[in-house]
C-alpha cells in the first residue's frame, strides 16, 4: 500500500513478500519478464552481473577490497527468483543474505528502468537535432569559441558556453538510485546546455530569446522542472520599470539605462530545497523543454539497400529476386515510411550570470561535492543494512 497509493518507492521496501519459487515466477511475469524464456533468462542474468559490478566498483570499492562482499550464493546466482526468495527471509540466521539480496535487487530494478526507457531511443539522434536548433544563433570568435548568442540586432555576449557531456550508464544508474521516484523517465538532462552571461539582465534576456527564436516552446516546457534561485524576477521587474520611467522622462540617457541595467544585481529568491543534493549556495536559472525527434525508419533503410544492391547486380537473376522481395515488403504496413521514430525528448537549459558561475564552481556548490552527495545517498539507500547492520 505504501508503494501503490502512498507514493513510496519500491526500492525503499525493506524486504519482498515472495516466499517460493512459484511466487517469484509470478512476480517476474507481472514485472514483464518470463524466467522460463531463455532470452529473458540470459538478460536477467546479465542484469545481476551488472548490478554486482556496479555495487563493487561504484558504491563500495573500498569495502569490497577489504572483504565486505556478498555471500557466495549471491555472487554465483544466475536466476533472479532466488534473489526474490532470499530477500523475503526474515530469520536472523539469514539476515546478511537477505540484506545483500535486497541490495542487488534495488540496483537491478534501476537497471531494468534504463533498459526499458533508453534501449530503443536514439539519444545521439536526439542530441544532434536539439543542437541543430541552437546552432544558427551561436556566434564564434576568432579562436572558434562561442562568444555570443542571438542574431544581428539582438545579441547577448557569453562568458561561457558548454554542451553537457553524454551521461555514462553508471552516472544514470547512480542518479536513479538516489531519486525518490526511481524511474528512468525522470532523467531529463541526457541532453543539456549551459550558458554563462555577464549579468542578471542578460540572463533574463537570454530566457526571452529562447522562445523568440523558437529554440523552446513554452507549451513544451516542463513546469515541474522550472528552477530559478538566481534572480528575484518580481524585484527585477520593479527595478526595470523604475529605470524605464527615468528613460522615458529623459532623466537618464539610453547609455545610462544600459549601464545601470548591466550593473543591476538583486538577491536571489527564497531558497529552493527541491533537490537535497544541491548546495544551498548553488545559483542558476534552469528550464527543461521537449523537442519532437524524428528518426529514419530502419525497415525503409533496408528497402533502400535492396534497391541499391539490385542496381549494382544489373539484370541478373539475383537482382530480379531482390527487386521482387523489395516490392513485396513495400506492401507491408509501415515499410513505406521514411520517418518512423517520432517522439518527444527532453533537454535541459542552464543559465547563470558570471557571479553565480564563479560561486557554483567552488566551495560547497562545486559539482564534485554534488556527486559525492548523490553517492552517499545511493549507498545509504542500497546498502544501509549492510554498511550499518542492526544488531
Amino acid at each position: 500500500m505504501e508503494v501503490l497509493i502512498g507514493g513510496a518507492s519500491s526500492i525503499d521496501t525493506p524486504s519482498t513478500y515472495v516466499r517460493t519459487m512459484e511466487e517469484a515466477t509470478r512476480f517476474l511475469l507481472s514485472y514483464g519478464y518470463n524466467p522460463d524464456n531463455p532470452s529473458d533468462a540470459r538478460m536477467m542474468h546479465s542484469v545481476i552481473v551488472e548490478a554486482l559490478t556496479f555495487i563493487e566498483r561504484e558504491l563500495m570499492p573500498r569495502e569490497w577490497r577489504n572483504g565486505i562482499r556478498p555471500p557466495d550464493e549471491i555472487i554465483v546466482c544466475d536466476d533472479p527468483r532466488w534473489l526474490l526468495v532470499w530477500a523475503a527471509e526474515l530469520e536472523d540466521a539469514h539476515r546478511i543474505r537477505r540484506a545483500w539480496a535486497c541490495a542487488v535487487l534495488r540496483v537491478m530494478h534501476s537497471i531494468a528502468h534504463i533498459e526499458g526507457s533508453y534501449r530503443y531511443v536514439n539519444v545521439d539522434a536526439a542530441r544532434a537535432q536539439i543542437k541543430a536548433r541552437f546552432e544558427p544563433f551561436l556566434r564564434h570568435n576568432s579562436a572558434g569559441e562561442v562568444s555570443s548568442f542571438g542574431q544581428d540586432g539582438a545579441l547577448v555576449s557569453l562568458v561561457k558556453f558548454d554542451w553537457k557531456s553524454a551521461k555514462s550508464r553508471q552516472s544514470i544508474l547512480l542518479k536513479l538510485l538516489h531519486k525518490r521516484a526511481n524511474v528512468a523517465e525522470t532523467i531529463y538532462d541526457l541532453v543539456g546546455v549551459r550558458l554563462v552571461v555577464s549579468n542578471q539582465a542578460d540572463a533574463l534576456l537570454l530566457v526571452r530569446m529562447m522562445t523568440d527564436f523558437g529554440i523552446v516552446s513554452y507549451a513544451n516546457c516542463i513546469p515541474a522542472r522550472a528552477r530559478n534561485n538566481m534572480v528575484d524576477v518580481d524585484k527585477f521587474r520593479h527595478e526595470l520599470d523604475e529605470l524605464r520611467g527615468l528613460l522615458m522622462s529623459d532623466k537618464i540617457s539610453p547609455e545610462q539605462f544600459k549601464r545601470r541595467m548591466s550593473n543591476l544585481e538583486l538577491p536571489s529568491p527564497e531558497e529552493d530545497v527541491d533537490n537535497p543534493h544541491s548546495a544551498a549556495t548553488y545559483r542558476s536559472i534552469q528550464l527543461t523543454g521537449r523537442q519532437l525527434i524524428r528518426g529514419m525508419n530502419p525497415a525503409f533503410q533496408w528497402l533502400q539497400r535492396f534497391d541499391e544492391a539490385a542496381d549494382a547486380l544489373g539484370h541478373s537473376p539475383a537482382a530480379r529476386a531482390l527487386t521482387e522481395l523489395a516490392a513485396a515488403l513495400r506492401g507491408w504496413r509501415g515499410m513505406d515510411r521514411e520517418v518512423d521514430m517520432c517522439a518527444f525528448f527532453p533537454f535541459e537549459i542552464q543559465i547563470m550570470d558570471q557571479t553565480s558561475y564563479m560561486q557554483n564552481s567552488q566551495g560547497a556548490a562545486a559539482h564534485g561535492r554534488y556527486k559525492s552527495s548523490q553517492l552517499r545517498a545511493a549507498r545509504r539507500r542500497v546498502l544501509g543494512e549492510i554498511l550499518n547492520p542492526v544488531p
